[in-house]
């Protein structure tokens, strides 16, 4: 493929080829490497995606060519408590562009996920994680299917170690129950040791 090409072609899974500005392409990591490491002589080769539908594509690359003239938004992390997305550093742009019908938004946080989009993604991610803060429990047991018992303490635990490497809040109440755990092993410890010198 020829480095000098204004215009890179893409294969969607849904056998679309889809022509994308170079400069456009570029924010993604994947597809920048495929650039960088095809050969010189082929000026007509296509990049597959093949997680990624035309649709999707289409949003994905609105937003690459929007950002090639205007900077990415730098994200507050955390989110702010009860904060619109525009109070944590989003553009207006950028706020109205993941005004999305839910499927639609995680069809492009996929494809920006697939294509390392990096700040695509964290926009995507963004939304979504703006959109729970600001629903009842209730709301939220719905739209998850979660009954009205909740989660059991194993499923919580697992939700919150699987989420703590990125959610403040998640890490810092995995901590908790880990300390209570410490402190309930102990105190049995103590108790069984009580009960084995009783019985010499």
């Amino acid at each position: 493929m020829s480095k000098d090409l204004d215009v890179v072609k893409v294969r969607t899974s849904d056998g679309v080829i889809v022509p994308i500005p170079l400069k456009a392409a570029r924010f993604s990591i994947l597809v920048n490497n495929m650039i960088d490491d095809a050969s010189d002589s082929i000026n007509d080769e296509e990049i597959p995606l093949p997680n990624v539908t035309s649709k999707t594509l289409s949003k994905v690359v609105q937003w690459c060519e929007y950002h090639i003239d205007h900077p990415v938004s730098v994200i507050t992390k955390p989110l702010k408590m009860g904060g619109c997305l525009t109070d944590n550093g989003v553009s207006d742009w950028d706020n109205k562009f993941v005004d999305l019908p839910e499927e639609e938004l995680f069809d492009v946080m996929l494809a920006a996920n697939f294509m390392d989009i990096k700040p695509l993604l964290e926009l995507c991610c963004a939304s979504v994680a703006s959109s729970i803060k600001s629903k009842t429990v209730e709301e939220l047991r719905q739209e998850l299917g979660v009954g009205e018992d909740g989660f059991t303490a194993e499923e919580e635990e697992k939700i919150l170690r699987d989420n703590a490497h990125w959610c403040k809040e998640a890490a810092e109440m995995l901590q908790e129950i880990e300390k209570e755990k410490a402190l309930a092993a102990a105190s049995t410890g103590g108790d069984q040791k009580t009960s084995n010198e009783d019985q010499n």
